[in-house]
């Protein structure tokens, strides 16, 4: 059994960052947490004025092979079983999985 994680880098669209907050935590953690093998998540929030990306969550992940889950989570995200909100900027976000080392 693999350990990874898996990072998400996100924006709320302009002036909607407490809509997108509280939909991050009330329903898009609990979301992907439900997927088989997605075992934790932490978010953060940017803590110098410049970058790119306003938050990150990560996610950790424990499966003999991380693309089960992550086929998962996209076959969820296509199904519209995971709605993704309009409070966040949905054509700008950076996913990434990786192997602990």
């Amino acid at each position: 059994m693999g350990t990874f994680k898996l990072i998400a880098l996100s924006n709320p669209v302009e002036g909607k960052d407490e809509e997108f907050n509280a939909w991050y935590a009330d329903e898009h953690v609990a979301d992907i947490l439900a997927i088989p093998g997605i075992r934790h998540a932490e978010r953060f929030r940017l803590a110098t004025e410049k970058g790119k990306y306003k938050y990150l969550a990560v996610y950790e992940i424990e499966a003999d092979d991380v693309n089960v889950p992550l086929t998962e989570l996209r076959r969820r995200l296509r199904s519209g079983e995971i709605v993704l909100s309009e409070s966040m900027q949905q054509d700008d976000v950076l996913l990434g999985a990786y192997a602990t080392i």
